[in-house]
């Protein structure tokens, strides 16, 4: 049966606005007002994009329900929205916390549903006429974004980050994430404007840019996912010109990929190189998600949760190390699926990456020949899966995760249909668009909490105001990181009363978390009593530190 493919816009360019409102997001920051600048306002963004493209998908929902293909991305996508629900009502985690996610990540709730909505958009919106469009798009938030790390790494910010890393952190918030961003944009990068007169010109300076920023990141995930995009290219390149390259690439491919894995386990030439301590610290990481995904097999511990239970979970070896550290992720999408959300979520999760790239596999065999912009869009996912598998996820990066799966699944259907029917609807934009912006004005009230109170914070700590500073740690929504840095700073003031009030309503907020327990043991103004169930507390969600186990109170 032959499905007609229906798309209700006469210009076709949602996909094109979907795409930057994504570069958008990747680079949009609010500094000096809110503390969380990079993250609050890339989740509130990215929330307002799904709500408003709700009415369109409603609208065209019975022109693409009867495809094949999409119809099963839809049966995936409500399988995952009910699994994260089920996961939501089964956690004893606070819920503002599930919904909105931990502070610095912004992987709750309206985060993970908004991408599910996007993805789907993408895979209903996609035309041949969007893809290099899109190439740029993509392209120009990798360079801006990359010119700002690269000015950075020379100290020349005109901003004041407050960062453990290198200080290289681009609009993404971490020298890893930089770095990934970066190596997934590369290829887009280099033939987005290759039909254009000094498409050399363009391609040089793309790559002068982006390798350099690699360089100045210091981070061995760049290099590893540029090489893997680059290979990738290649291999499907060669396909269709020479098949004995291909051999050589794949070939290729795979001993330098299992050198490279040596090397980060410390065996081989490139040992001294890859070799580092966070390599161990991910197994650490990845040993206790597992162990928190048994014990919670089908529900998992709550949405953005995984950082109250690793503690508890983690286990011997973990903490003999010197350079244990904490984490509130499994750095790895699957164990962290697995941990938050159990079992069920993360084979959901698997389910839709095969899907994604058994959907290109039979875009190719339908082709029978080399598509540029599809290619370069198909080696910055398979760059963005490689760095979900050793990193926890970045909004920006699992946005563009959303685009391009749901663009490699709606072209699969795109090159399927003998015919393409495309409807002229005047009616289309003002039957849709009041839907619209009404529920993106629902959204502002939804996300305007979560706005507020970080910024109060902020502006607590600017003005060294206490009495604000209470009351952005209390107000809704409440957040344990949040709670952990007002208490502590009021304590390093001198002002331990106000430090214990704090400390209280912490743990009446979140009482497994070990963090907010310890505000209370180191308390002095509490008392005996609240500091013994503190220290039990602790031990009862950390039970290997032998540092609270040997600690006296007096």
């Amino acid at each position: 049966m032959v499905y007609n493919w229906v798309m209700v816009k006469t210009k076709n360019t949602e996909l094109v606005n979907i795409s930057i409102t994504a570069a958008i997001i990747a680079l949009i920051l609010v500094p000096y007002i809110s503390k969380d600048s990079m993250i609050i306002p890339k989740v509130i963004l990215l929330f307002l994009l799904a709500l408003y493209l709700i009415p369109k998908l409603v609208y065209d929902f019975k022109s693409y329900r009867k495809i094949p293909r999409i119809r099963f991305l839809l049966i995936i996508l409500l399988l995952i929205t009910i699994q994260l629900l089920i996961s939501l009502l089964a956690s004893d985690a606070p819920l503002e916390q599930q919904i909105y996610g931990q502070t610095g990540r912004g992987l709750g709730l309206i985060t993970h549903l908004s991408l599910l909505i996007v993805t789907l958009s993408a895979a209903v919106y996609v035309k041949q006429s969007n893809l290099k469009p899109i190439l740029i798009v993509i392209s120009v938030s990798g360079l801006v974004t990359s010119v700002y790390s690269i000015l950075q790494s020379f100290g020349i910010d005109f901003l004041k980050w407050e960062v453990r890393t290198n200080g290289v952190i681009g609009t993404l918030g971490n020298p890893n994430f930089q770095s990934s961003f970066a190596a997934m944009v590369f290829i887009p990068a280099i033939f987005a404007f290759w039909n254009n007169r000094y498409r050399y010109l363009f391609s040089a300076v793309f790559t002068i840019i982006f390798i350099f920023t690699l360089v100045r990141t210091q981070s061995t995930q760049g290099y590893i996912s540029l090489s893997l995009a680059i290979c990738i290219f290649l291999m499907i390149y060669f396909w269709y010109k020479n098949k004995i390259l291909v051999g050589l690439v794949g070939v290729s491919t795979f001993f330098g990929g299992a050198i490279a894995i040596l090397g980060m386990l410390n065996y081989g030439p490139l040992s001294y190189y890859l070799y580092k301590a966070s390599i161990q610290s991910r197994g650490d990481f990845w040993r206790s998600a597992f162990a928190v995904s048994k014990d919670y097999p089908f529900t998992g511990v709550g949405i953005d949760s995984f950082g109250d239970y690793f503690l508890k979970y983690r286990d011997q070896i973990a903490v003999s190390h010197t350079f244990a550290e904490y984490t509130n992720n499994a750095h790895n999408i699957f164990l962290e699926y697995s941990a938050v959300g159990g079992y069920p979520l993360s084979l959901l999760h698997l389910v839709f990456v095969i899907f994604v790239l058994l959907s290109f596999f039979t875009t190719q065999k339908k082709l029978a020949a080399f598509h540029l912009e599809l290619t370069c869009l198909f080696s910055a996912w398979v760059v963005i899966q490689a760095q979900s598998i050793i990193a926890p996820q970045n909004i920006s990066m699992i946005l563009w995760n959303a685009i391009i799966s749901g663009i490699l699944i709606g072209y699969c259907v795109l090159i399927s249909n003998s015919t393409e029917q495309v409807i002229t609807n005047r009616d289309f934009q003002s039957i849709t668009r009041p839907f619209s912006i009404l529920l993106v004005v629902f959204g502002l009230i939804i996300s305007y909490p979560l706005f507020n109170t970080d910024r109060l914070q902020m502006k607590a700590m600017i003005n060294g105001d206490g009495d604000l500073a209470i009351l952005s740690a209390q107000k809704f929504p409440e957040s344990s990181s949040r709670y952990v840095v007002i208490s502590r700073a009021l304590l390093d003031s001198g002002l331990p009363g106000p430090a214990l009030n704090v400390a209280r309503s912490a743990v009446e907020f979140n009482p497994n978390s070990a963090n907010l327990w310890a505000l209370l043991l180191i308390n002095p103004a509490a008392t005996i009593e609240e500091r013994e169930k503190a220290k039990n507390e602790i031990l009862r969600l950390d039970p290997l530190n032998k540092e609270v186990l040997n600690f006296r109170i007096k």
